[in-house]
């Protein structure tokens, strides 16, 4: 194979991996039935591959990889999808099948990898208008570069890439053809051509593109292509053989071991896949398709820790490729790592802001981070799309249907989202009714709608009992809130009155409930001080009660002798043997001799100060003491 065009400009190398129809090139749906994750309609394989066709080849891909080179002829970031089907205009035909057999002249404005021609200041102000604002931007700049150096394919290449983006087909179709013209030997525009049909009108182009093939002179190229063209029209056997024959010119050629490795993968021949692929990295680590068609083939193996790693070389080698985006995208959200799934979704949406699939898998990814308004959001925006597929839209409605039976969407935790739950399932029922797994699908379904209905019930109940809880908890709060106010209210007004009799009846309606209630606490308080206040002068009375302490001591004493011993000193007192005259001496002088000194009283009466003790020892000496007297 010959190298030289490698030496006028490095590129990223392409993804020509087994690529569906471009009409399905983002259809990838990536997602398979779960409550928290991804759908996969049963009955079909929609793997990281994409959608299967009947022959088995993935139809998930974007075949092409367009790019754009900086003025010193370097790489500078790839900007490629594949188109989406339908009839093109006539511009690439003309332009590229009828013209003369002459090899165009080699461009010669390169010095090695720099270029240096008559185009460069033009190109370079494209490329800066292309990384501030996008393909519109950089359409004028490049135009006039290619008018300047009508020469240089790679131009008129990224200019056809731009209206690619920008879904003119025909525009797209028009500039590839005058991009093939300027350089046969520059095999891109082809591929990204054969890209914009569908796979039933490229069937009917087959003899269009072997002619244009067959202008390339270098037969490595040509195989190589060929090999791939067969690959989208899922011939497999004749891709095959065409890889073969560039094997046998280059047997080192790693873009043929790629395409027999792709064949093995869709006839699902997965260990010569991967042997084919060892292979094929040990000469070409850096391929992008190979990095590619390797993680697919890990993931759908079971090993998502490989597919991540060499899904992410992919990347690296080709940022703008928004299906491997997507790709990691499901991966992530296989371990639950959600952020990283919407980065790369959210990524991938940037460089094509109608890849479906994406848009899809990105309200997955929102669901999983609990940013359930803007997943039905998305839902929502996809539900209203008239241009979905089948499979896709079938999608929409069941996720959507889980996602009202997962998750409270408005927070505002009304049971009728249950019912929008429900709703979704029959209208997906409806959609699959014609379909062979629509028995199964159905009492998947219905398992779903039961589980709506009984939530729904559960969470009326709760509902109830909560509101019935607050409504009690409201009535005990009006009734303590009354309480306290009637409470002020007489406390005020005992306040006010300020008699015992007052707070007597406060504290009678309105008891003390403990320590803490403060109005209880100081009506208590008031009614103690009033209570008190009468008795305060009578302070010789504990005095006199000094000498009946000891009456208490005999358990059998203090009920009888505390009634008769007032009765007992009266008589003492008015006694004959007691003169008139010691009374004035004994009010307040001879009681504090007495307490003072035990022998002071015995003077004025010798016998009763040994009665009174008896009296408190043994019930006899009340006798004797009778006798006495």
């Amino acid at each position: 194979m010959k190298k030289l065009n490698k030496i006028f400009i490095l590129f990223v190398l392409l993804s020509f991996i087994s690529c569906g129809t471009a009409q399905v090139a983002y259809d990838n749906d990536d997602i398979e039935r779960s409550d928290e994750t991804y759908y996969e309609e049963e009955g079909k394989d929609q793997e990281s591959a994409g959608q299967t066709r009947e022959d088995g080849a993935p139809a998930g891909e974007s075949g092409e990889k367009g790019w754009e080179f900086k003025a010193n002829g370097g790489e500078a970031g790839t900007s490629g999808e594949a188109g989406t089907g339908g009839e093109v205009g006539t511009g690439g035909e003309a332009d590229g099948a009828e013209e003369s057999e002459e090899e165009p002249e080699a461009n010669v404005n390169y010095e090695g990898n720099h270029y240096n021609g008559p185009a460069s200041a033009d190109f370079t102000e494209g490329m800066s208008q292309y990384e501030k604002g996008g393909c519109d931007a950089a359409m004028e700049p490049w135009k006039s570069a290619f008018g300047k150096d009508p020469k240089n394919a790679r131009i008129a290449f990224n200019i056809a890439v731009c209206y690619d983006r920008m879904k003119d087909k025909s525009a797209a179709a028009e500039w590839y053809g005058k991009s093939f013209k300027s350089d046969r030997s520059f095999m891109l525009p082809l591929y990204n051509s054969a890209l914009l049909y569908s796979q039933e009108q490229l069937k009917e182009k087959e003899s269009y593109f072997v002619q244009l093939a067959e202008k390339n002179s270098d037969v490595v190229e040509r195989y190589n292509f060929l090999a791939w063209f067969y690959i989208q029209l899922g011939r497999s056997d004749e891709a095959e053989k065409f890889a073969k024959m560039a094997l046998k010119e280059d047997e080192q050629n790693s873009e043929a071991v790629i395409t027999l490795a792709t064949s093995y993968y869709n006839k699902k021949m997965y260990e010569l896949a991967e042997s084919a692929l060892e292979t094929a990295e040990k000469w070409d680590a850096e391929n992008f398709r190979l990095q590619r068609l390797y993680g697919l083939l890990l993931y759908k193996t079971g090993d998502t820790k490989g597919a991540t790693t060499h899904l992410m070389k992919a990347v690296k080698i080709n940022p703008e490729l928004p299906e491997v985006r997507n790709i990691l995208a499901v991966l992530a959200m296989k371990i639950e790592d959600y952020a990283t799934a919407k980065e790369q979704l959210e990524a991938a949406l940037k460089i094509k802001d109608d890849f479906w699939s994406a848009k899809l898998n990105l309200a997955l990814a929102y669901k999983g981070l609990e940013e359930y308004k803007n997943s039905a959001a998305v839902f929502n925006e996809l539900e209203e799309r008239t241009d979905l597929n089948e499979t896709l839209r079938n999608s929409v409605i069941f996720n959507k249907a889980l996602l009202y039976l997962d998750a409270d969407v408005d927070g505002d935790k009304n049971p009728a989202r249950f019912d929008t739950a429900v709703k979704y399932f029959n209208e997906y029922l409806k959609l699959i009714a014609k379909s062979k797994t629509f028995k199964k699908e159905k009492a998947l379904v219905d398992g779903y709608i039961k589980e709506a209905n009984t939530e729904k019930k559960k969470l009326e109940f709760a509902l109830a009992a909560k509101a019935k809880a607050e409504k009690k908890k409201r009535e005990q709060e009006e009734e303590a809130r009354l309480f306290q106010q009637n409470k002020e209210a007489a406390f005020k007004k005992a306040e006010e009155e300020n008699t015992a009799e007052a707070w007597n009846k406060y504290l009678e309606e309105f008891p003390v409930s403990d320590e803490s209630d403060t109005l209880g606490m100081t009506a208590k308080a008031k009614l103690d001080e009033l209570t008190k206040a009468p008795e305060q002068p009578q302070e010789a009375a504990p005095e006199q009660s000094e000498a009946q302490p000891e009456a208490t001591e005999s358990p059998e004493q203090p009920q009888e002798a505390a009634p008769e011993q007032p009765e007992v000193q009266p008589e003492q007192t008015e006694a004959p043997e007691q003169p008139q005259e010691a009374a004035p001496e004994q009010p307040e002088e001879a009681q504090p001799e007495a307490t003072e000194s035990p022998e002071q009283p015995q003077e004025a009466a010798p016998e009763q100060p040994e009665a009174q003790p008896e009296q408190t020892e043994a019930p006899e000496t009340q006798e004797n003491a009778e006798g006495n007297e």
